[in-house]
């Protein structure tokens, strides 16, 4: 680590440290009317009083607030403590629920008393040091296999104890009932279950809700994170990283994480009140564990909204579907508890075989790769198993067209494949390299949307992939940061290294500004540099040699309440640090004037690749145009994009996209006969242009003419 990345870390705990001792918290009972006001203040409000009045954590000058507005608060606690004391409860866990360390210790035992099953993981350590463990359980646990992956997840709030017996529970029942149960036996034969009972050892041992530094981990997640629960910025503490990761490197299939209290099985999306695209699905599965358990189904936003919560990241960044389970913490209630919800995870460990199973490797070794899983209907990337290749996407019966990508690599699209209530729908991609590296997957985004509208429809994981006219709308200050997976990188080259390419969407035809920052997975903190529109960008320049993870922030200035507003991220294009080329005046002049019709035919165009169209003004000559000083946008049909160039004469402004190149081998200029081909007034004469901006190859032919490319 870099002294200054060092010093950041140190001033940061610094900062929670002290902000979490100066606001300390009382609990309040709040009228539900006052929702609007709660989430604008971006306070902890505990789930499950369905319908009823809402218990929130306050500070004195909150409460005030509150007031001030007219909302009746009625204080419960002075402080937190102040609430275990009236509770009867100690700063530890409380009698009847299993310590921290006899879960541990358990843990361990059963991974030494049933290796061939069992394997005790350790995903990564608290604030204070403790291990955040797991028990990996599967048929074959020594070896990785083509199976779904389950997670049930407790204690990300360390106070809600019984969270944490879930998990716990359920992990020795597989283990003790294996080879006796045959249920429990298929469960563990057919999948790879993650049992992980304390995301938040720290507050378990505490009996406090966040960790050590006073955050609220269940606010820390970066998909949609927006600063509740006290956290600082996204992915900021070691809990919340340690679980990020996980996730970046397996392929949770199915998962819930448990909470307390109430009776209550929430789905996502806590941030929105716009439903996922595959509510349906959701609800579907949702509905097989709240029956089972005897709870009720209700979509998360409902109830009030979050931020930056584990739910919403499996899901939105992952594929996963993920569940938040509401249940008892009265500890003489545990058994009982436990009874309904291992009814709830029985369920779900039966549900994993229904939909898409496929296997993803290179066309060249045969090895299995981690690749981008795009299921028709579905607006969310799953992905592929990297030891393995494998992927299992629980989809409803249907017939569906799935889009597999890798870095690299070309993308493939397979179809027509078909799923019934009894049989999955088969896919084997072999993927041949030869194309871009782009976005991969999504460690934080924040889609800005300050007076709580929900206009914003765009979707995250339009950013990923090669640049298809579908982009990503950040919100007024929002961002988003893209990691460009295992193993790729953007590495400094001789001139510009990667391109951020913005699509003009109907409804918005306007470039916007934006910057750049390079760094690692959670901190982003060397300004690359500041953009409009699609613009090119040298890492070299402010000193870096690599970088896997770019955060892309808005500094458009637009109106909060756009539907559009912001910068509409459709990729980011790695050029592998090519120089960029110079064309001549002489280049693909192709005369217009008077009308007629141009055909130009690729010659092998790289699938995946930008292509870009250049235009003058009439009569002017061409200067040197460079990648650094281009501004435009992969031809997609009728779009308009900006240009601008270094050279003596003036470049026209504005040009007409035709193409969009991956797949077609043609691109078509017609002018209507005895016509000047015109755009906002100015006469568009010659120098239609096409080029690959990665290769820098000649990219066409022009017929009948002959055109070179000089790089």
């Amino acid at each position: 680590m870099r002294l200054i990345e060092a010093l950041t870390a140190v001033l940061l705990l610094v900062a929670i440290d002290s902000s979490a001792a100066a606001q300390e918290v009382g609990v309040y009972r709040v009228p539900r009317e006052a929702r609007q006001l709660l989430s604008e203040m971006k306070v902890t409000i505990r789930h499950g009083n369905l319908g009823e009045a809402y218990t929130a954590e306050l500070t004195d000058e909150q409460a005030d607030q509150l007031r001030q507005s007219g909302v009746l608060t009625v204080e419960l606690y002075a402080s937190l403590a102040a609430e275990n004391l009236a509770l009867g409860l100690s700063n530890e866990a409380p009698t009847g629920f299993t310590s921290y360390a006899d879960m541990r210790a358990d843990f361990y035992a059963y991974a030494a008393a049933y290796p061939n099953i069992a394997a005790l993981e350790v995903l990564g350590n608290s604030v204070n040091g403790r291990e955040i463990f797991a028990l990996r359980i599967s048929g074959n646990v020594l070896v990785e296999e083509d199976e779904p992956e389950i997670a049930f997840w407790g204690a990300i709030h360390g106070n809600e104890y019984a969270s944490g017996e879930m998990p716990f529970r359920y992990a020795k029942n597989l283990c003790d009932n294996y080879g006796v149960d045959p249920n429990v036996t298929a469960f563990v034969d057919n999948n790879e279950i993650w049992c992980v009972p304390l995301l938040n050892p720290d507050g378990y041992e505490a009996n406090t809700r966040a960790n050590a530094n006073g955050i609220d981990l269940n606010r820390d997640y970066g998909f949609q994170w927006n600063g509740f629960g006290g956290s600082p910025a996204e992915n900021s503490q070691v809990e919340t990283r340690a679980i990020f990761k996980f996730l970046q490197e397996s392929n949770i299939t199915l998962s819930s994480t448990f909470h307390c209290s109430g009776d209550v099985l929430f789905y996502p999306w806590g941030f929105s009140a716009n439903t996922t695209s595959d509510d349906a699905l959701i609800q579907a599965i949702g509905q097989t564990y709240s029956s089972a358990a005897n709870y009720a189904l209700v979509n998360s936003w409902s109830d009030y909204e979050t931020h930056g919560e584990l739910v919403d990241t499996a899901y939105g960044a992952f594929g996963a579907l993920c569940y938040t389970t509401e249940i008892s913490n009265v500890v003489g209630d545990l058994d009982f508890t436990y009874s309904r919800n291992k009814d709830g995870m029985d369920v779900f460990c039966g549900s994993t075989y229904q939909g898409l199973h496929g296997l993803v490797t290179d066309a060249d070794t045969g090895l299995p790769l981690r690749a981008a899983i795009f299921v028709s209907g579905s607006e969310v990337a799953s992905y592929s198993d990297a030891d393995v290749g494998d992927v299992h996407r629980i989809v409803q019966p249907g017939t569906y067209s799935v889009t597999v990508w890798a870095n690299g690599y070309v993308p493939q699209t397979v179809t027509g494949i078909v799923v019934t209530e009894s049989t999955r729908g088969e896919f084997a991609v072999a993927l041949s390299r030869g194309s871009n590296e782009h976005g991969f997957a999504i460690t934080a985004i924040q889609q800005a949307d300050p007076g709580n509208s929900y206009s914003n429809l765009s979707q995250p994981a339009w950013a990923l992939g090669p640049p298809d006219g579908k982009a990503c709308s950040l919100g007024r200050n929002g961002f988003i940061v893209l990691d460009l997976g295992e193993g790729n990188a953007i590495t400094d080259g001789p001139d510009v290294d990667f391109t951020v390419t913005e699509a003009l969407v109907p409804g918005d035809l306007m470039t916007e500004r934006y910057r750049v920052y390079g760094g690692t997975a959670f901190a982003q903190n060397t300004l690359i540099g500041a953009g409009k529109g699609t613009w090119s960008f040298d890492i070299g320049a402010v000193g870096l040699n690599s970088v896997r993870y770019i955060r892309i922030e808005d500094n458009s200035g637009a109106s909060p309440g756009d539907p559009l507003g912001g910068v509409e991220l459709d990729s980011i294009t790695v050029l592998s640090g090519t120089a960029g080329p110079t064309l001549t005046a002489d280049v693909a002049q192709v005369s217009l004037a008077g009308g007629g019709l141009q055909t130009f035919s690729l010659v092998g165009p790289t699938p995946g690749a930008l292509y870009y169209m250049l235009t003058t003004e009439t009569g002017s000559t061409p200067g040197t145009i460079f990648p650094t000083s281009l501004l435009s946008m992969p031809l997609n049909s009728g779009a308009l994009f900006d240009f601008t160039a270094n050279g003596p004469n003036r470049i026209l402004k504005k040009g007409l996209g035709f193409l969009n190149a991956s797949g077609l081998k043609s691109v078509k200029l017609t002018v209507p006969p005895g016509q000047d081909p015109t755009l906002n007034g100015v006469v568009l004469h010659h120098a239609y242009m096409l080029l690959d901006l990665v290769t820098l190859e000649p990219t066409f032919v022009s017929n009948p003419m002959t055109t070179t490319l000089v790089p």
